[in-house]
């Protein structure tokens, strides 16, 4: 069985496969795609609508959205992906609550 790699989403947000990937280019031209984005502490958090499944095994549901903790001056990220928009939602907020909870560093004003 092949596995169907491009998606859009709905108007609730619901991820719907492509038919080809003519539809999915002209529906990423014409969309938002990012879910969050925020900076706490120099750091960014940013979460996005994929729109290309990352399961590369084929095995369990497509993982369609990613949240990315980018730590400043640095190339060490952390990536977590998720498969609807509701649990990207909740991974984006579970990760600023993360960042906001670091503990302070001593190069940080207090």
């Amino acid at each position: 069985m092949s596995r169907q790699w491009f998606y859009v989403l709905d108007n609730e947000s619901n991820p719907v496969k492509t038919q080809n990937i003519e539809e999915w280019c002209e529906w990423f031209s014409t969309h938002q795609t990012q879910i969050g984005c925020d900076t706490v502490r120099d750091v960014t958090i940013s979460t996005v609508f994929l729109g290309i499944d990352h399961n590369y095994s084929g095995v369990g549901d497509p993982l369609l959205f990613e949240t990315m903790i980018f730590p400043p001056h640095s190339i060490d990220r952390r990536i977590m992906r998720c498969t609807t928009h509701r649990d990207a939602v909740a991974l984006h907020e579970a990760a600023v609550r993360a960042v906001t909870s670091w503990p302070k560093t001593s190069k940080e004003k207090l």
